[in-house]
């Protein structure tokens, strides 16, 4: 993992940040607030200046009944993941793994699989794509490779773990292995 000017900020009790090995991270905040996970699998490449949340970091209120409207969540991202210049993660996204997020798109919600994001909001622009660090076919991680020369195979491995809750299974491991610092 090589992480160079980022900023890991833990707000209130109960917080994880999770990292998967095999990240690069060039510069850049995870903001975690009011007792949130966020979790990121192996080998994604975080750009510069991102962002990512648990929270907006602060309260909107319904006037009429005092119940809060923004509540924080968790933020998960997938195996093999790029987060491009100045992309921004909101509260509750799940980026599934082999996924780019465009140079300053914000990403909400589901976002699928091996896709293509960009905008703001984060659209998706292209589907069934991988990426490499370089622009060589054989940086391609191997989990993929067999995709590629197998016209037949429509889920990934790395996509199974997804959606098997893998990242869940992290959040839930790491909780566990820390005691009762994380009870809610």
């Amino acid at each position: 993992m090589q992480l160079k000017a980022a900023r890991i900020v833990l707000a209130k009790d109960n917080c994880l940040v999770a990292i998967g090995g095999g990240t690069t991270w060039e510069s850049g905040a995870f903001i975690c607030d009011r007792g949130r996970a966020i979790v990121a699998g192996n080998d994604c490449m975080f750009s510069s200046n991102i962002v990512v949340r648990t929270s907006d970091g602060h309260g909107i209120w319904d006037k009429k009944t005092g119940r809060r409207l923004n509540l924080p969540a968790d933020v998960s991202i997938g195996h093999h993941v790029w987060l491009g210049n100045g992309a921004r993660v909101n509260k509750g996204a799940t980026i599934g793994s082999g996924s780019i997020i465009g140079q300053c798109a914000i990403a909400s919600g589901r976002l699928d699989d091996n896709c293509i994001y960009a905008g703001i909001p984060a659209k998706k622009v292209r589907e069934s794509v991988h990426w490499t660090r370089d622009a060589d076919l054989d940086e391609l991680p191997l989990e993929w490779r067999d995709e590629i020369n197998d016209p037949d195979s429509d889920v990934s491995p790395l996509e199974t773990d997804i959606r098997s809750g893998v990242i869940g299974d992290i959040v839930v491991a790491a909780r566990r292995r820390v005691g009762g610092m994380f009870q809610r």
